[in-house]
């Protein structure tokens, strides 16, 4: 573990040395990105999620509206079900990263150094 610290340090001495600033300076850029990261993945889900709510809506109103009713209503209820199954996924693997964006970046650079 001591060869991978200071293979990140290595490396963020080098990133430090080549946009001209510190080590200490750069570290809230990293978690900055972790952040700004999550809030992407975030935002994308929230809109993919409004879109397939609408798209559930309106197979569900077609499925009123014609005779045929199981084959719409079915297909809304497999759209919802995949709305929550996106959310889930989303949910578990970028609000830990919101919550704790320190230890993100620190895997981020090691997993950078790791051959």
């Amino acid at each position: 573990m001591d060869k991978a610290v200071d293979k990140a340090l290595d490396l963020l001495t080098i990133l430090a040395d080549k946009m001209g600033t510190t080590v200490e300076q750069m570290y809230p850029y990293f978690v900055r990105q972790q952040l700004v990261d999550g809030m992407i993945a975030l935002v994308v889900s929230l809109i993919l999620c409004v879109g397939s709510g609408v798209m559930a809506h309106r197979l569900y109103r077609k499925a009123l509206l014609q005779k045929s009713r199981a084959e719409h209503l079915w297909a809304s209820v497999f759209v919802f079900m995949m709305l929550s199954a996106v959310l889930g996924v989303v949910a578990a693997t970028e609000v830990p990263r919101l919550l704790n964006p320190h230890y993100y970046a620190i895997i981020d650079i090691l997993k950078a150094v790791k051959p």
